[in-house]
């Protein structure tokens, strides 16, 4: 759960991860994470870790997991040659140039 434009996570996510934590589930992993700003295809529907301001809602989530004896994982995600059309870095990475 982060905010659509920028991708932060939000208070909400904290919320939302640790129900199951404590629940007593082990480990939780957050889905998609944006690792680069050339990886975003889309709006920021998807967390994003390539900003500083991201240290902190993050922390907060896996200080609440894991006062629960949960883990966490991230599972880290790029779009490759799909992602933000501004990125690429020469037309021979995209299909649409040729």
């Amino acid at each position: 759960m982060s905010d659509p434009w920028n991708g932060l996570f939000i208070d909400m996510a904290t919320d939302y991860y640790e129900e199951p934590a404590k629940g007593g589930v082990g480990l939780i992993i957050i889905g998609g994470t944006h690792v680069h700003p050339s990886s975003i295809k889309a709006p920021l529907l998807m967390p994003q870790l390539f900003d500083d301001r991201q240290i902190e809602p993050l922390s907060k989530i896996a200080d609440a997991l894991h006062k629960h004896g949960c883990k966490l994982a991230i599972r880290l995600w790029h779009f490759g040659v799909r992602g933000f059309p501004g990125y690429k870095l020469a037309p021979s990475f995209d299909p649409d140039a040729t």
